[in-house]
């Protein structure tokens, strides 16, 4: 291989990688904004960023799920559950379901803390109406 050869593959690893980091960048900024409008926005930006959270890990692998859900999206998913908005409630479950899958141990965290959240709202609503 000449010296020019090895260059030029020399280049375009640095290349790739540099293209990679920005790629793994952009991500991990579009994941911050999520979980920002998720977490502090009004209803509709709620919404919309759940739908965006359903549509970024349908094309995602599982180190995007689990970035996610290390960035607080899945409480704020889980009370919109329980919002009297319809278009709450279907955007947060299309999303916690996206998370899911082909996660298992995802699906296991999600499965407990829908558990003891569930759990916390009958025991609320023990008490106020007992």
């Amino acid at each position: 291989m000449g010296e020019e050869e090895e260059e030029e593959e020399t280049t375009v690893k640095v290349s790739s990688n540099q293209e990679e980091e920005a790629w793994n960048l952009r991500k991990q900024t579009q994941i911050v904004e999520l979980s920002e409008r998720l977490m502090s926005g009004d209803l509709k930006t709620q919404i919309e960023a759940a739908r965006d959270i359903r549509k970024l890990v349908r094309k995602s692998s599982a180190k995007t799920r689990t970035k996610l859900a290390a960035a607080g999206v899945i409480q704020p998913l889980i009370f919109m559950l329980l919002s009297p908005n319809f278009d709450a409630r279907h955007a947060s479950l299309l999303a916690l379901l996206n998370l899911a899958v082909r996660n298992e141990r995802y699906l296991v965290s999600l499965s407990l803390s829908l558990t003891l959240f569930l759990f916390s709202f009958v025991m609320l609503f023990i008490s106020v109406f007992h």
